[in-house]
């Protein structure tokens, strides 16, 4: 492996499914592999410890759940830790991580990208979504925005995706006032992964700044 090839993996990282419907031993016969930057280490980080801390309560529960001897406490305990979960899954699906109830339903791994390393420990798999900031072209991109809000768009530059568009433009573009440079993160697909239409925007959010709104929002969570 040569120099550039490790740097690039030690800065592309992934999810890959363990266990449940999205590995290769669940609905289909390949294991999704999620592929992200490292802007989104803390939200990630936050996902699998609720992940780690929900499968580990229902290990050291099973005893009680078979024999039904629950106690209040316990069931209490359970009930956190699921709610913990899903708010963090919901968390991960709006930012482009996850689409549907059957990722929920999946225990997943975090790995570098190293194709050959994933297929001897997971078996089959498939890049299911990519993440990974890129440059966007950008006559390409004022087309689409042009297209989708029915009037000539021009912008300074862009960037995007798996799901979002990361517009850097005036004020104006959008909202028909101000002067001022601002970035707009625009959803161009949507939880079903069809191109989305909806022209909703969010603003002054940097694709760092965009993925960390969702960690701040868990870090500020009452436990």
């Amino acid at each position: 492996m040569n120099e550039d090839k490790a740097e690039d993996c030690l800065d592309t990282f992934c999810l890959v499914a363990k266990e449940g419907d999205m590995s290769a031993r669940g609905i289909g016969n390949s294991a999704h592999v999620i592929l992200f930057g490292r802007e989104y280490s803390d939200l990630v980080t936050s996902f699998l410890v609720a992940q780690l801390k929900w499968e580990a309560e229902g290990m050291f529960g099973m005893k009680s759940s078979l024999m039904r001897t629950f106690t209040e406490e316990e069931r209490q305990e359970s009930i956190k830790r699921s709610d913990e979960y899903y708010d963090l899954f919901r968390k991960m699906r709006t930012v482009g991580f996850f689409d549907s109830k059957y990722d929920a339903r999946t225990s997943w791994d975090l790995c570098f990208f190293e194709p050959e390393i994933i297929q001897k420990q997971y078996g089959k798999h498939f890049v299911y979504r990519d993440l990974r900031i890129k440059d966007a072209d950008k006559s390409k991109t004022e087309f689409y925005l042009s297209e989708r809000w029915g009037e000539d768009m021009k912008i300074k530059k862009a960037q995007r995706n798996g799901k979002w568009l990361f517009v850097y433009a005036k004020e104006a573009t959008f909202y028909g006032e101000g002067k001022a440079q601002r970035v707009f993160v625009i959803a161009h697909k949507d939880d079903e992964g069809e191109t989305c239409f909806a022209p909703e925007v969010y603003s002054d959010y940097s694709p760092k700044e965009f993925a960390c709104e969702f960690a701040r929002e868990v870090e500020s969570a009452p436990s």
